[in-house]
């Protein structure tokens, strides 16, 4: 072996520096690093999303069986009624007591749509004349209580009578039919409440369905989870026929509300209404309740844990929107704990469409514009 060929040799087994093993480590720190902290952002984005996308679902289903109950309150099945479409009208307006505020009067039997602020009450606890509980929760969570009333509908038989099984077109709260009743008392209509209380499975606040059927079955099953607000208005209109021209400048027809305005469940009960005009000469409790034309939803969801990095500030929601919001309202100025939850604010109007011939306006003064 020659020298030449000995200097290659020798070349080969020779390692690196210390300084180049340094450089090289640091060198792979970075790469690793670098490719970690895309796969943590990666993972968090996906994190992010997948949260976002439950708390949609959530919110539209919320909504649409919200929606879909306000729309069905009234609903009148005049072809099972024995007295047909004026019967079941006349039974309805026969049954309205003359004071709700007696003991034993059952505000659940009256009413197609009620209201509680501030407070949750089920279908069943209403339909007793049960005092609700306080809506403000444990964990600093709030509830309103809306609660609404229907006839159901049924299928018909080959000899064309209505059989006992409902037809699907009109649902309770939980999704179940509700067939058509057999009379035309009040007190054989579908009810379904809404309201929010704590999952003591879950520990979550979360928004409850409780129904109360025509054949006395009662049922309350938690259907959204996560809602830490849930917020009622309702619509009346004011009546000033006769005292103000209309939007079109001329009086509107007597009865016709020509100002309409949001109010909460607790203040509906004190708006005065005129009997002057050929209302029911009811209680004034009554009548207002029987004059809501719309109903407002305001809504914080939460996601689970992990969702986004904590705040470093409190955030502060408005369920029914910042001009409804109210220090005396709990519920209508929401601050959210700092926490790593994602949360959405849903906000939703719905009208009142099956008042027909019950329908009556109210006028807070009766004789003032």
């Amino acid at each position: 072996m020659n020298y030449l060929s000995r200097k290659v040799t020798r070349a080969k087994q020779l390692g690196v520096t210390l300084v180049e093993l340094l450089v090289g480590m640091i060198l792979s720190l970075v790469v690793i690093a670098a490719a970690s902290s895309v796969f943590l952002s990666s993972t968090q984005v996906f994190t992010t999303t997948d949260a976002s996308s439950q708390l949609q679902d959530s919110a539209r289903f919320a909504t649409y069986l919200l929606r879909r109950m306000i729309q069905q309150a009234g609903y009148e099945d005049f072809v099972s009624g024995a007295g047909g479409a004026g019967g079941d009208v006349a039974a309805n307006r026969a049954s309205l007591p003359v004071d709700l505020s007696g003991a034993g009067v059952n505000l659940g039997r009256v009413l197609e749509v009620y209201g509680v602020n501030n407070g949750r009450i089920s279908a069943q606890q209403l339909s007793a004349n049960t005092a609700p509980a306080s809506g403000t929760l444990p964990g600093g969570f709030f509830t309103d209580t809306v609660s609404v009333r229907f006839q159901g509908r049924s299928t018909y038989t080959a000899s064309g009578a209505l059989s006992a099984d409902p037809d699907n077109s009109v649902i309770d709260c939980l999704g179940r039919g509700v067939p058509s009743s057999s009379t035309t008392a009040v007190a054989d209509r579908a009810f379904s409440s809404f309201f929010v209380n704590i999952n003591a499975a879950t520990n979550e606040p979360e928004l409850y369905c409780s129904v109360l059927r025509a054949d006395g079955s009662a049922d309350t099953q938690p259907i959204v989870r996560g809602v830490e607000s849930f917020q009622v208005l309702f619509e009346v209109g004011d009546d000033r026929t006769g005292l103000a021209p209309g939007p079109s400048g001329a009086s509107l027809p007597d009865g016709a509300p020509e100002a309409f305005r949001f109010v909460r469940a607790d203040q509906v009960a004190g708006l005065g209404v005129c009997n002057s005009q050929g209302r029911n000469l009811v209680s004034d409790t009554v009548n207002a309740w029987q004059n809501i034309t719309a109903v407002r939803f305001g809504m914080v969801l939460r996601s689970e844990l992990g969702a986004k990095v904590a705040p470093a500030a409190a955030e502060v929601f408005f369920p029914l929107g910042e001009a409804f919001g109210s220090a005396a309202d709990p519920g209508t100025i929401y601050v959210a704990p700092l926490d790593t939850r994602l949360r959405r604010v849903v906000t939703f109007s719905v009208n009142v469409r099956n008042r027909g011939s019950s329908m009556q306006t109210v006028s807070k003064n009766c004789g003032e514009p």
